[in-house]
């Protein structure tokens, strides 16, 4: 059902009243007919997702740790893959390890399930390793910044452990790069 009060058409929902619109205030002023938005979203199985594009975000932000972390469970809603990079500042010294794993969280239990994928960095060492985790990583591609590459999907939904070899201090920081 439509009408005309003079202005431009209204139009009507279902139940007989004006349909409301609302416009972001740089546009509300210089805007002109009707505008239609279309935005991309995908289907996840129970309700609708926004396509996404590549993201970054921190998991676990600098600080001193002397037990294994693992970080709140993470959501890759439209991305093939993920770049992970852990950066350590203090290490314990010794042979103390880290070691990186990513696990699919089981949708029954909500919990983290097998290790998706592990890597293990060398002893009491700082600086920054990258660990790539993608359906197109591979050894022919030349990355000299991986630390660690395994050629597969990232899961839709996973937990990643730093898992500690000692109860030694070690400060480091966690980023998280879903990629396309």
């Amino acid at each position: 059902m439509s009408g005309y009060d003079g202005r431009g058409a209204i139009l009507y929902g279902y139940d007989g009243n004006p349909l409301a619109f609302s416009l972001p205030a740089d546009v509300a002023a210089t805007a002109r007919g009707l505008q239609i938005n279309a935005q991309n979203q995908k289907y996840n199985g129970a309700t609708w997702d926004l396509e996404r594009n590549n993201d970054v975000s921190i998991l676990l932000a600098l600080a001193a740790r002397t037990s294994t972390t693992v970080t709140a469970t993470q959501t890759n809603f439209n991305n093939s893959g993920g770049v992970f990079t852990l950066r350590i500042s203090v290490n314990p010294g010794g042979a103390e390890t880290l070691t990186i794993q990513v696990a699919p969280v089981d949708q029954l239990s909500g919990n983290g399930g097998f290790n998706f994928a592990s890597f293990v960095l060398p002893a009491a060492t700082n600086g920054v390793f990258t660990f790539q985790i993608h359906p197109g990583v591979s050894d022919a591609l030349g990355t000299p910044i991986s630390n660690g590459k395994l050629a597969a999907c990232l899961p839709y939904q996973y937990v990643v452990t730093v898992a500690h070899s000692a109860g030694g201090s070690w400060t480091y920081s966690l980023l998280r790069h879903h990629i396309r």
